[in-house]
């Protein structure tokens, strides 16, 4: 008997350990697992598509797919950012480039005219209105009319080309004429200029390098996607030819012996079909695997022990070790070998026995058929004569539809091979193609530097000339704005001078006024402040406190000095007013202009410096732009010097030569698409054709060109005629010649008519209450006459009433004293 706390230790100690041995394991499988998910990181996660063999049914034909690994993270950014970069800088179409410029219509735009009179003054048109408001419309629509043409005049100027300018759609067929037109360089010219869309730099050669990377990869992956396809498919005609294997297996066991034939065995992928096998297993083979390995090492270690046997110095590889490890091999490659596999030996084992037991005596069977035939009836044999009939008619047919399937599936997989050995021609070539690529990369990289200082530099030159140009444009734009205000002043000075000539025409005091206006004085200049209240009360303080000169008019000595301060008897009090009001706006319109004048100059200076340091720019962007062309000329000569792989065959190979034979060196020789070459001889024929329809297109032009010179001329004279009778008839009504524009605005007076037209309205609006009540007045009349009827004929009533009363009385008082 066990002492319980003995026990309970004992199993206690067993538990601890059986958790020790479980946590020992847990830590080997983890460690298994981890190794496992390093090596399938390592070779298995990597590769994208692994090498997958395709063999043919029949024959020694066979078609292997490419081994593409996974594109790295990398790879895969850079090419998004390359892609991104063609995609944002992807230029138009030529047939973009090349539409002509839509030309602006000048057709009356639809609801002109009510656009146009939107503003007009609503009017009532009552009785004396309408008069008014007609004028005003007319005026209105004659006012909209000239708006209306004065936005067509500007719309066609707006599309008149420029005579110093060329066409932009000449401009564009000249680019488009340039890109296409075949004009080779030989890049190994010495004067040869590389185009500035055509320079190669560092960036560009490796998106180059990118692109043909991922296009080599698409390529691959492509005709993987081809090829598994084809296996999936041959795995589907594996299954049925299988089936109808077994159905001609069905057919054969119900024909007699002499009449079977040999069936062909059922196909089967193998492990180069199907690679995915490698990492598949199951307990038993990993059992295996286990015993193999031990058996393995036991041997070489009893090989180093013995020092080997039979083959000397090879050790644990080969000698005392061969027999065990040749043995294990062939025992796992039995037990592990494939079910297609196994099922066509077993074929082959009863396709032997069944040709030995032809060739042999018959089986027991057969006499026994035989005997049971003997006992058939006629028709009975017929129907079985019939049957073997039909039955062999049908194994003939399903044995033809087995061999039509390899067949066509063995011409599938000879149409594959042959893609493949076209496509990996083209990769050999993309392959060389992809290592000169890599060359001038890394060529290009040691030009970077000195590239990127020279494209800075001439960027720099170039952006400090078009902010050098930007400047000039807008100092130019405000010398002409001020230009415009100098002549508009003194337009303005022109104007006030002619309207106090008139005003004073007639006036005895004319030369006094004269020399009153025209007095020179020196004014305080109006100092600016912040506030605008602050300037208008210190503008009238200057005024006030302006200090006055004497004129220029007047004598040295001061004897007939001008006393423009009180009006001389006899003149009108309003002109010497209004002369001294004038030589105010005339003062002041004088400082405008000299303000306007040194500002003017001072900008013309400024302008004339800018025109200078423009073209010390420009002479720096010439430069700049030659320092970089002789760099793109070097680094092309660099670029030359790299070796160019180029398949030629011999029948592309045309030697142009005064010696008869073909040349010993092709060294001096250039290469050049023959496509190309006949399609410049075609272009010789093209362009002698089209220049002659130009030559006949130009003469047209002249000729249309003379047509509209004539009929300019006639226009002017009829415009110029125009113009006459305008003026002509404009004399005769106004007596001399005015704007038409301010006219309209003087003929109508729009305030003063809407006015009228509220007082007609208001007329109106009183009439209307005037005749209402006087309709009022007659119905009340009306009635007053129907009342005073009533009245009357009641009173006419009481009358008769007291009458007839009295007489009653009277006969009543007669009665009774009788």
């Amino acid at each position: 008997m066990m002492d319980p706390e003995i026990e309970v230790k004992m199993k206690q100690q067993l538990t601890d350990k059986v958790e020790l041995v479980k946590k020992h394991m847990a830590w080997e499988a983890e460690k298994c697992l981890l190794a496992k998910k390093k090596l399938e990181n390592r070779y298995k996660a990597v590769v994208q598509t692994e090498r997958i063999l395709v063999k043919c049914f029949e024959g020694n034909h066979s078609v292997a797919s490419y081994r593409t690994p996974v594109p790295s993270e990398d790879f895969q950014r850079m090419l998004n950012e390359c892609q991104e970069v063609l995609e944002a800088s992807r230029p138009t179409t030529v047939s973009e480039a090349i539409t002509r410029p839509t030309t602006h219509a000048v057709d009356r735009p639809e609801g002109a005219d009510t656009a146009a009179l939107s503003g007009t003054v609503k009017v009532d048109k009552t009785r004396g209105g309408h008069k008014t408001s007609k004028a005003m419309e007319k005026a209105e629509a004659r006012r909209a009319s000239r708006l209306f043409r004065q936005e067509q005049w500007s719309k066609l100027m707006s599309v008149k080309p420029d005579h110093d300018k060329d066409d932009p759609e000449d401009v564009a067929i000249y680019e488009h004429a340039k890109l296409t037109i075949g004009d080779y360089k030989l890049k190994s010219g010495k004067d040869y200029v590389i185009p500035e869309n055509q320079r190669m730099t560092a960036t560009k050669k490796r998106q180059e390098l990118l692109l043909l990377r991922n296009e080599i990869l698409v390529r691959k992956q492509d005709f993987n996607k081809h090829l598994l396809s084809l296996r999936d498919y041959k795995t589907q005609l594996i299954g049925k030819i299988e089936e109808l294997t077994s159905t001609v297996n069905e057919i054969q066991d119900q024909l007699p012996v002499h009449l079977q034939v040999a069936v062909p065995p059922v196909p089967t992928l193998d492990n180069e079909e199907l690679p995915e096998r490698v990492y598949e297993y199951t307990k038993e083979s990993l059992w295996k695997f286990k015993d193999d390995l031990a058996a393995r090492e036991e041997a070489e270690r009893k090989a180093k022990a013995g020092g080997g046997d039979d083959f000397g110095g090879f050790g644990g590889f080969g000698g005392g070790g061969g027999d065990t490890g040749g043995q294990a091999p062939t025992e796992e490659g039995k037990k592990e070998e494939p079910p297609g596999e196994t099922e066509s030996s077993v074929d082959r084992e009863e396709r032997d026995q069944q040709d030995e037991e032809i060739d042999g005596k018959p089986k027991e069977d057969s006499f026994t058929l035989d005997d049971s035939s003997q006992e058939l009836s006629p028709a009975e044999k017929r129907l079985n004569e019939e049957q073997q009939e039909c039955n062999l008619y049908e194994r003939d047919r399903l044995l033809k539809e087995i061999r039509r399937l390899k067949s066509e599936f063995d011409h599938d997989v000879a149409n594959l091979r042959h893609e493949k050995v076209c496509l990996d021609i083209q990769l050999k070539m993309a392959d060389l193609r992809h290592i000169n690529l890599f060359k001038e990369l890394e060529l290009l990289k040691d030009f970077e530097k000195r590239e990127t200082t020279y494209t800075t530099r001439y960027n720099t030159k170039k952006q400090e000339k078009k902010q050098a140009e930007r400047k000039i444009r807008e100092v130019q734009n405000t010398v002409n704005a001020k230009e415009k205000e100098y002549n508009r002043l003194q337009e303005e000075e022109k104007a006030l001078d002619a309207s106090f000539l008139e005003q004073v025409a007639e006036s005895k005091f004319k030369d006094f006024l004269l020399k009153v206006f025209r007095k020179k004085i020196k004014r305080a200049k109006k100092e600016v402040k912040a506030t605008d209240g602050d300037e208008e009360g210190e503008s009238d303080e200057d005024e006030s406190d302006s200090d006055w000169s004497d004129s220029d008019e007047e004598d040295e000595g001061g004897e007939n000095k001008l006393d423009d301060t009180t009006c001389p008897q006899g003149c009108e009090e309003e002109l010497f007013d209004l002369a001294c009001q004038l030589r105010e706006k005339r003062l002041d319109i004088e400082d405008a202009l000299g303000e306007e004048k040194k500002l003017l100059d001072t900008l013309k200076k400024d302008l004339e410096s800018l025109k200078k340091k423009a073209k010390i720019m420009e002479a720096g962007v010439k430069t700049a732009d030659s320092d970089l062309q002789a760099f793109q000329l070097e680094k092309q000569q660099k670029l030359n010097e790299l070796d160019q792989i180029v398949v030629l065959k011999l029948s592309q190979i045309l030697h142009y030569s005064k010696t008869p034979g073909p040349p010993t060196s092709l060294a001096q020789t250039l290469v050049f698409n023959a496509s190309e070459k006949r399609r410049l001889e075609k272009r010789i024929t093209e362009l002698q054709i089209e220049k002659q329809q130009e030559a006949k297109h130009f003469s047209e032009l002249k000729q249309r060109h003379i047509e509209l010179s004539r009929a300019k001329k006639m226009m002017l004279t009829k415009v110029q005629e125009l113009q006459e009778k305008a003026d002509t008839a404009m004399m005769l009504k106004f007596g001399k010649l005015v704007d038409l524009d301010l006219l309209e605005g003087v003929y109508i007076n729009r305030k003063a008519e809407e006015l009228r037209s509220k007082i007609e309205a208001v007329e109106s609006g009183k009439d209307k209450a005037l005749v209402e009540l006087e309709e009022r007045i007659d119905r009340e009349k009306s009635r007053f006459l129907e009342i005073l009827r009533e009245n009357t004929r009641r009173l006419n009533k009481i009358a008769e009433l007291l009458q007839l009363k009295k007489d009653l009385e009277r006969k009543l008082d007669a009665r009774l004293k009788t």
